[in-house]
């Protein structure tokens, strides 16, 4: 029996893997382990696996291989659609409107007190703009 090409393999595992979706999910819901709980255990692994990675120059030895020209493969491929339906997906909103809300109220309460502040001289602009740099600067997100 003849093998696949290796374009045939990656065509039919495509077709094969994509059909099993609904499978994916419903796997990932009869779990009875919690996925983070278990990747926040394996923290220091990571972290250790990740230097070793960068220090043996693997890191930077798969960086050149992919290079500007797969780096923009992967954005005009599927990084232009996924980041398109993420955008527009709402529980994508509600997150933005959440962290949204406390971080326009921080601006709104650093804009009076900037309104107040002089604005004649170009001393007065330097003022303003160091001001306001160290002002958002200042912004620590609620609960992080």
């Amino acid at each position: 029996m003849a093998l696949l090409s290796a374009q045939e393999f990656a065509d039919k595992w495509a077709q094969r893997t994509s059909a099993a979706a609904t499978d994916y999910v419903t796997g990932a819901e009869r779990t009875d382990k919690d996925p983070t709980a278990l990747a926040i255990v394996a923290i220091p692994r990571m972290r250790q696996n990740v230097l070793q990675a960068i220090d043996s120059g693997k890191v930077a030895a798969g960086l050149r291989r992919a290079g500007k020209s797969g780096w923009l493969a992967g954005i005009t491929g599927k990084g232009q659609q996924n980041f398109s339906s993420s955008v527009s997906a709402a529980a994508t909103k509600e997150k933005v409107a959440a962290a949204a809300g406390p971080l326009l109220s921080y601006i709104a309460a650093g804009l009076s007190r900037l309104a107040s502040m002089p604005n004649v001289t170009n001393a007065d602009r330097d003022a303003r703009q160091l001001f306001w740099s160290n002002y958002m600067r200042g912004y620590v997100k609620p609960g992080g």
